[in-house]
């Protein structure tokens, strides 16, 4: 029976001893293991401080005998004595039980700025590495502004009279930013490094802000003297002190064309699209937007085509300078010209700008009298009776001034033969129904029987000499 019990006594012993024949440790660093280590060495906890951040970690690790300094003695990094902990680490060892480093958490040091603390201490000779000149003793740098140490060994008590000085950074004087970097943190480092670079950036950017400001003036400053009134960059003389306006320059080539009215040569209609601003948009349609535009302090109207419609643009424009339209009743034309934006072809046709917009928008937002209306429909009797002018090579050409097309009004007048609905005061005053008369025998469906635009101009001009008690001082007769 005895004999049973100690058999079963050291089998367990045996056991015991098998299964723990290293220490035990608890391992952040050791998940596949369950956070354990095993070591033949010390089980050990450390704590750091991240300076940047401020955050306080712990590592729990295993010290294996073969990572001992110096070897085969407890190591120096588990002897306080040579390893004290700091302001941001300190480390602890043990060895009397498994895991023994789950209860243990270093303390750092309080920071305690400008406290200088002198120890006397002895170093064993199986510390001495290598034993011919100890590294410990090769740590009394100049620069060092934290730590140092001397060693001696001439007499006994040789080291209670050594007093390692720390480095003191001379400060010159009404200079305290000239620091040496060793003395400064992560935070006054950075600012050292970023402050003169940022000005320097600061610096470069003022420069060209500047120098862009001062191109922009000059850009904007004619070589000429620019009259009063601060007019904007469209609106300087680029050709000469006394530039032409463009009615004097209109004017002068028709001199020199013998008033064919084909329009400004293409050189200087080029030079003036490329002098034009573009102000605000006034209208748009079919064929593209028509804007309010600046030249030389005079606005002008410019009809941008898109480029689907380039047939539409060229025809009008090939009109414009082939035919004499140059005329008083007629929308004036400048210049015609296309334009590359950078994504796609701009087509321009420049012409008079009129303030009052198209007789479609004027209608629209105004009501007219009857002298208003009169006068109006003799304007566009005069305009009309000079476009039907017969001019060589130029028949059929004339529809592209119209809107809507000639074949939509075949269709509404001839074929349908729709006509408005006439109110009955129309026929108790005089001259609207005079104006009435007119209007109906522009509507017969036989082309011949309609009288021609010169005779409807005569006709109007004839109402409005007959009324006597209206004066029409720009009447064109």
């Amino acid at each position: 029976m005895l004999f049973h019990v100690a058999l079963s006594t050291g089998l367990i012993i045996s056991a015991l001893t098998t299964t723990t024949s290293g220490l035990l440790c608890c391992c952040d660093i050791c998940p596949e293991s369950n956070h354990t280590c095993e070591t033949d060495g010390y089980c050990f906890t450390s704590t750091f401080l991240d300076k940047a951040t401020g955050v306080i970690s712990y590592n729990y690790r295993c010290l294996d005998k073969a990572k001992f300094f110096p070897p085969g003695r407890k190591p120096i990094v588990c002897d306080q004595r040579y390893s004290p902990p700091t302001k941001d680490f300190a480390l602890l060892c043990c060895r009397i039980r498994n895991f023994c480093n789950d209860d243990i958490k270093p303390r750092l040091v309080e920071d305690k700025s400008h406290v200088t603390t002198t120890g006397n201490k002895c170093l064993d000779k199986q510390l001495i590495y290598p034993p011919e000149n100890p590294i410990l003793c090769h740590s009394a740098h100049t620069l060092n502004d934290t730590f140092v140490i001397e060693c001696c060994k001439e007499v006994d008590l040789c080291n209670e009279n050594l007093r390692p000085q720390l480095f003191k950074p001379k400060i010159p004087e009404g200079k305290p930013w000239l620091i040496p970097s060793g003395s400064l943190g992560t935070w006054e480092l950075a600012m050292l490094i970023a402050g003169p670079i940022g000005m320097i950036c600061l610096a470069f950017m003022l420069g060209v802000s500047f120098w862009s400001q001062h191109k922009k003036k000059l850009l904007s400053h004619s070589r000429f003297r620019c009259e009063p009134g601060g007019e904007d960059a469209a609106d300087q003389p680029i050709l000469g002190p006394s530039p032409p306006s463009l009615n004097e320059m209109i004017r002068d080539n028709q001199m020199t064309t013998s008033g064919s009215g084909s329009g400004l040569p293409l050189l200087v209609q080029r030079s003036i699209a490329r002098q034009i601003q573009l102000v605000e948009t006034i209208g748009k349609g079919r064929f593209g937007e028509v804007w309010r535009g600046r030249w030389r302090g005079e606005n002008v109207a410019v009809k941008i085509f898109s480029s689907r419609e380039e047939r539409s643009w060229f025809r009008e424009a090939e009109i414009y300078q082939t035919v004499m339209l140059r005329h008083d009743n007629i929308l004036g034309f400048i210049a015609a010209d296309n334009k590359d934006n950078g994504t796609w072809t701009q087509l321009w046709l420049i012409t008079d700008y009129h303030a009052n917009g198209s007789l479609f928008d004027f209608l629209n937002r105004s009501t007219i009298d009857v002298p208003g209306m009169i006068k109006m429909a003799l304007s566009i009797a005069t305009g009309l009776a000079h476009l039907h002018m017969e001019i060589v090579g130029t028949q059929g050409k004339l529809i592209g001034l119209v809107d809507p097309t000639i074949d939509e009004m075949r269709k509404v007048v001839c074929l349908d033969q729709i006509r408005p609905a006439i109110p009955n005061r129309w026929h108790a005053c005089k001259d609207l129904h005079l104006v009435l008369k007119i209007m109906q025998e522009c509507w017969y469906p036989v082309a011949t029987a309609r009288p021609t635009a010169l005779r409807i101009k005569k006709t109007i001009a004839s109402i409005i000499l007959s009324d006597q008690a209206v004066s029409y001082p720009d009447v064109i007769s």
